[in-house]
């Protein structure tokens, strides 16, 4: 079997200037089937591949196409809608009156949109560990890069246990007044142990690095904590980890859904790298999401090339069109 690593420890901290809360989590690794289920789900996704290409015609490639974004879109409607059930399983269990929720809701927009206009901010003195090997702080960087966020607002550290760690930049809030305050105060910090990178594997590693750049992004659903607790509600622990769980799943699967590449890169680091926060289920719907982009994108070459054939054989002799014909049959000339 692998030698699975464990995603041990990932910490998600939003500092408000009233309180400050540490989402921490500790794994216990089962690793029991994992590995086995998830070379059999390969397998069939990859057999499943195979009999797609094997059916694709011309004639149906237009509609297969539009399948193939039909279920991406079903996969991102999933998403949604989990999170929606978290969000209001939270509501419902602490009875959160309307005004309160909107109150949530206004406070978390501001928080989110100044959030969002300071992915560019640079902040001062900022680490980046020299016990990380280079080529993958360059990956994390380019990543971080990529989703709009400033390399130099994250510092980059090492830590001698093999789990990940992940905290949020800190950001001011002050709730005592009618208009809120918002100031960065520290940079994010992103744990990782050099020593168990693997260079070797840069699909893995590609897709530890997008893992770990959306978790520095991600920051709506851990600050539902922090906000309710303002007006007084004190949500358990349980549920607290229920909501940072999400916001882990949240980060995997909207990464996989924004392009084939990425989806790519997540679905091998799940692969090689075990953790409970995510089952042999989600591992089902990663691969199932690369399928979906593996298949669109044979498609777009299947289309360019039948593409090319049609307007060769437009302008070629009837010799040329025989000749196409016996080659590749009719499977793309009506």
């Amino acid at each position: 079997m692998k030698n699975y690593d464990i995603l041990g420890w990932i910490s998600i901290v939003v500092f408000m200037s009233i309180f400050t809360h540490n989402f921490c989590m500790e794994v216990v690794p089962t690793l029991e089937n994992y590995a086995e289920s998830c070379r059999k789900i390969n397998e069939i996704h990859d057999q499943a591949f195979k009999l797609f290409t094997d059916s694709v015609t011309y004639d149906n490639m237009q509609e297969i196409t539009l399948s193939m974004k039909s279920k991406l879109q079903e996969h991102m409607d999933v998403v949604n809608k989990n999170r929606e059930e978290v969000f209001s399983g939270i509501r419902k269990k602490y009875d959160i009156n309307d005004e309160t929720w909107n109150k949530y809701h206004c406070w978390s927009t501001q928080f989110q949109k100044y959030r969002e206009e300071h992915l560019s901010h640079a902040c001062a003195n900022v680490i980046h560990d020299e016990r990380v090997p280079i080529w993958f702080a360059c990956r994390l960087k380019k990543e971080l890069g990529d989703i709009g966020l400033n390399p130099e607002q994250v510092n980059i550290c090492h830590h001698d246990n093999k789990s990940v760690k992940v905290q949020q930049i800190e950001i001011g809030w002050n709730a005592d007044t009618n208009k809120s305050i918002l100031n960065f105060v520290a940079p994010g910090t992103i744990f990782v142990n050099g020593n168990s990178l693997i260079s070797a594997l840069p699909d893995v590693e590609k897709g530890r690095c997008i893992f770990l750049a959306s978790l520095m992004k991600s920051f709506e659903i851990p600050n539902m904590y922090n906000i309710l607790k303002i007006f007084k509600l004190t949500i358990s622990e349980e549920d607290a980890q229920l909501l940072v769980n999400c916001s882990l799943l949240q980060s995997l699967f909207l990464s996989a859904l924004k392009k084939p590449s990425k989806a790519r890169y997540i679905k091998a680091y799940c692969n090689r790298f075990y953790a409970p926060l995510y089952s042999v289920e989600h591992y089902q719907q990663l691969s199932s999401i690369e399928l979906c982009w593996r298949a669109l994108d044979w498609l777009r070459k299947y289309s360019d090339s039948c593409n090319a054939l049609i307007i060769f054989l437009k302008s070629g002799s009837k010799d040329d069109v025989a000749q196409l014909k016996s080659l590749i049959g009719n499977k793309i000339i009506s």
